[in-house]
């Protein structure tokens, strides 16, 4: 998803004031994006906290392209 310079840069921040600015800093389309695939990646802790089920990382990687290609296709209505 193009995000791994964001997810590296995440990982070591100790705050979560500084993962918000970092967040806030990306341009409109990246910041979208991480915030939908951090909506999906804690709906999957909660899913296999609470039902034992897991899906793979390439099917939640489809789910937050589905979403932001909804989301881009809503923008020209």
């Amino acid at each position: 998803m193009n995000l791994e310079s964001f997810r590296l840069e995440l990982a070591t921040t100790m705050l979560v004031k500084d993962a918000v600015e970092l967040i806030l800093k990306a341009k409109e389309d990246q910041k979208l994006l991480m915030i939908i695939a951090m909506w999906y990646l804690w709906h999957e802790r909660n899913t296999i906290r609470e039902e034992g089920r897991q899906r793979g990382a390439d099917f939640l990687a489809r789910c937050v392209s589905i979403h932001m290609q909804k989301r881009t296709l809503l923008s020209f209505v």
